[in-house]
């Protein structure tokens, strides 16, 4: 008698279970269909994006030129009052009085840079779209910026602070990651001297 008593308690304990489980999932479709889930801040709500004709602002007839096609597989001019400081699979330019940077670990010490290029790497848009790359660095507190230059073209995004923007370049298959901060110089000014780099630009397969 006892036994069968159990087995109608465990009967009715599922019974329960399955009923409790069956409403919570009911509420849930109702609450996904009614909740405004744009109030939580996980979600990405990107900025509408600031178009802008790219066009050369500065004299560059008298600027320096780096040829990188073999190693980096890309080529551009930049002021002669800067420099191109060449890493294994990145430039680093910035002007040629921006002073060293402390590390803060005994005397190491390593130079500031105001533009960061990568070599251009080709990507599957099917796999992978530009978007995609710059969903990684978005954040709520940015501005998304778009630039052409002839078959050329960057999506950036400038952190709010203004010290800094990440960019991704394009050109046909080929893309770039292009990091520019502030370390010697004003933002504005990198970001001006940056636009006419890109009037430049070349890649290279």
């Amino acid at each position: 008698m006892k036994k069968h008593i159990n087995i109608i308690v465990l009967i009715i304990v599922g019974l329960a279970a399955i009923a409790v489980l069956g409403y919570c999932f009911w509420q849930l479709q109702i609450e996904q269909k009614t909740f405004n889930w744009q109030k939580f801040a996980f979600v990405s709500k990107n900025k509408p994006i600031v178009y802008e004709e790219l066009k050369p602002t500065m004299d560059t007839s008298d600027w320096l030129y780096f040829d990188g096609r073999k190693e980096y597989g890309i080529s551009f001019k930049y002021p002669k009052d800067w420099e191109v400081k060449q890493m294994l699979s990145e430039l680093v330019l910035r002007p040629k009085k921006c002073p060293d940077v402390y590390t803060g670990y005994g005397n190491d010490k390593t130079q500031a840079s105001s533009i960061l290029i990568t070599s251009p790497a080709i990507v599957d848009k099917e796999i992978v779209s530009v978007d995609e790359l710059l969903s990684y660095y978005r954040t709520l507190e940015h501005e998304d910026i778009f630039k052409k230059f002839g078959e050329y073209k960057f999506d950036g995004v400038i952190w709010n602070n203004n010290k800094s923007m990440r960019v991704i370049a394009e050109y046909k298959n080929l893309i770039s990651e292009i990091f520019i901060k502030e370390d010697c110089v004003s933002f504005k000014d990198v970001a001006e001297i940056w636009n006419n780099i890109f009037t430049t630009l070349k890649f290279y397969k």
